[in-house]
C-alpha cells in the first residue's frame, strides 16, 4: 500500500512541458460572461416566474411569498441586486 501512495505522489511530481503560447487574444467582454439577456431572463422565465410573478394570485403561488415577484426589479428586494449583476 505505501508504494501505491509513493508512485502516485511521484507520478504527480513529474514535470511535463508547458504549453506554447498561441498569441490568441481572448475577447472582451468573455462570450461565456452570464448576463441577463444571454441568461438571466430566460432562466427566470423557466423556472422562476411560475410561481414569483406579480400577475399571479396567492392560490396559484405554489407556496411562494406574496411580493417576492421576480418578473419585476420592485418585487423583491434581494432579487433587485442580483438582477442588477445581470444588466
Amino acid at each position: 500500500m505505501r508504494f501505491v501512495v509513493l508512485g502516485i505522489l511521484l507520478a504527480g511530481c513529474t514535470s511535463a512541458a508547458k504549453p506554447a503560447p498561441t498569441e490568441t487574444t481572448c475577447p472582451d467582454p468573455d462570450p461565456d460572461t452570464f448576463t441577463w439577456e444571454n441568461f438571466g431572463q430566460k432562466f427566470m422565465a423557466d423556472y422562476c416566474t411560475m410561481c414569483h410573478a406579480s400577475t399571479l394570485p396567492h392560490a396559484q403561488r405554489n407556496g411562494a411569498p406574496l411580493y417576492h415577484d421576480y418578473d419585476s426589479l420592485r418585487g423583491d428586494p434581494r432579487f433587485q441586486r442580483v438582477l442588477k449583476t445581470f444588466k
